[in-house]
């Protein structure tokens, strides 16, 4: 309990290397200490050893009740996730994140990260898989619309319509961006 007791202490610190050896050592004296292997999960995690701590970062993100421990290895877990490369798991928990804690600003930053990330590399990807398509070309167009390049996102909407003539909303689209270039 006392190797427990100091290695929360190191991490509370930021000492983490020293709390992951205080807590390994805990754990081989006492297994049953209560959340010290999730504990020792989370210091792993600030560590950048993601494979290491996932396994029991996924339990205790499961298993704990306590609201703010809950918290603390779920955004461990997603960044662990994330550095790992399952995005896709990452953004299972950042949304289970952002359902049990709606108003909390580091859950929601973090959670709009990840999802952004995953917004580009699911357009990265769609580059690769259909370059060509209506679909890569409306995604150009809403990109440059956002960062106020109009014509540019004019260019594109006009791109889809060209290959396809009736796509829903892309009307809309080109007289907004029109209207917003003439306020410019």
């Amino acid at each position: 309990e006392a190797h427990a007791r100091l290695g929360l202490i190191y991490y509370q610190q930021g000492k983490f290397e020293q709390a992951a050896n205080a807590l390994r050592q805990a754990i081989k004296l006492k297994p049953t200490l209560p959340n010290t292997d999730l504990l020792l999960a989370m210091a792993l995690s600030e560590l950048g050893r993601y494979k290491e701590a996932a396994p029991a970062l996924e339990k205790g993100f499961k298993r704990v009740t306590d609201p703010a421990l809950k918290r603390a290895s779920g955004l461990r877990l997603a960044r662990a996730y994330t550095g790992l490369g399952q995005d896709d798991k990452a953004v299972e928990v950042a949304l289970e994140l952002t359902r049990l804690y709606p108003k909390d600003p580091e859950a929601l930053y973090h959670a709009g990260r990840l999802f952004a990330n995953y917004a580009y590399l699911s357009t990265v990807k769609l580059a690769e898989v259909a370059p060509d398509s209506l679909w890569l070309h409306l995604a150009a167009g809403e990109a440059y619309e956002c960062q106020g390049r109009l014509d540019a996102a004019i260019r594109e909407y006009k791109e889809v319509l060209s290959l396809q003539q009736i796509r829903p909303g892309v009307h809309y689209r080109i007289g907004r961006t029109l209207l917003g270039r003439a306020k410019q």
